[in-house]
């Protein structure tokens, strides 16, 4: 692990080794049948049992729509990569006829019907369409950046394909898993008894109970906003990193091993500290902005309740700075393996 972000490595290591402990704990101590009388069981089982049902029914369509779309989404790469400027170009004149020959049907009703507003709107059109061959003109070298862009990233998934067939599926169990035993370990954390004692045996009043409920369930959502962040952020590194040592390495440097799990191993390990840094300026802004959430909802009158919209509306803008900048320090960080603020 970087010795520089040592100190976030642990810190969210123990965190998560916190949020075991807590989810150990409701599993033993919970009870979820005490909670069939503040929920509707019987429609929940109804609308559930309907929706297995319809699964296992259509379950042939599902498996061959999701095989058929996997293969299209792969011819559809190799195409893209080997005639990526045709399609482009053809989009763009394809969105430009469209343009006016809607202009010119618009015309030609509203002479039809003498509608001097229908003919100035297809007037308009026209003079859009003519805007739009006007910056297609001018964005011409930019166009042909986009294509060579477009190319490389579809040449760089064809020699990357373990992204998708390894990592891909790992980040995928780890995220639904995870996912599970946090929903699983709320509803269990929130159906403990009322009557139940302290680590030193002592007997805990239905309040106090609450009170130590409600603020074990503030750490695990802070847990969850964390441990999102910090799946997205071994995503994007994970990817970046696999990209760029593929990219890097085309001149005939020698590249060791499977390069996407090596990036997955450099990011899980050495980089570990900087993107439970990282994430954790997200989750911290991410959680700021549901308890205002919260806040609002349960604000005594209206004015308040505007005063907590603003700020979440000043949080979200904020929140979506730093998701923006932190994108651009993980390529950093898996392509030279500095530090995330270095970064």
């Amino acid at each position: 692990i970087n010795a520089e972000y040592m100190g976030p490595a642990i810190i969210f290591v123990c965190y998560l080794i916190g949020m075991i402990v807590i989810s150990v704990a409701a599993f033993e101590n919970g009870d979820p049948k005490t909670l069939e009388n503040m929920i509707d069981s019987s429609a929940s089982v109804n609308v559930w049992s309907k929706a297995a049902d319809a699964i296992n029914k259509d379950k042939g369509i599902l498996i061959g729509t999701s095989i058929g779309a996997v293969v299209l989404a792969i011819v559809w790469l190799v195409v893209l990569r080997f005639f990526t400027k045709a399609i482009i170009y053809t989009t763009l004149v394809a969105g430009v006829l469209g343009v006016f020959l809607g202009a010119v049907a618009i015309i030609n009703i509203g002479f039809k019907e003498d509608l001097l507003w229908v003919k100035i709107v297809g007037s308009i059109l026209i003079g859009c369409g003519l805007l739009l061959i006007l910056l297609i003109f001018l964005l011409r070298s930019r166009i042909e950046f986009t294509a060579l862009m477009i190319s490389e990233a579809c040449s760089a998934i064809a020699h990357n394909v373990t992204l998708f067939t390894v990592v891909t599926p790992i980040i995928i169990v780890v995220t639904l898993g995870s996912a599970a035993v946090w929903v699983a370990a709320m509803v269990f954390l929130f159906a403990v008894p009322k009557e139940n004692t302290d680590s030193n045996g002592l007997q805990l009043t239905p309040e106090e109970l609450n009170t130590n409920i409600q603020w074990l369930s503030v750490l695990m959502v802070f847990g969850a906003f964390w441990l999102a962040a910090f799946i997205s952020a071994v995503t994007q590194t994970t990817f970046s990193g696999a990209i760029s040592q593929w990219y890097w390495g085309r001149g005939g440097a020698a590249v060791s091993g499977v390069p996407a799990l090596t990036a997955l191993w450099h990011s899980v390990s050495y980089s570990l500290g900087s993107l439970a840094f990282g994430s954790l300026i997200l989750a911290f802004m991410g959680f700021v902005n549901y308890a205002l959430r919260k806040a609002q909802k349960e604000a005594p009158n209206k004015i308040l309740g505007y005063v907590f919209a603003c700020l979440r509306c000043l949080c979200g803008c904020c929140q979506r700075i730093v998701d923006y900048l932190t994108g651009y320090a993980y390529i950093y960080v898996a392509m030279y393996g500095t530090g995330f603020l270095t970064s």
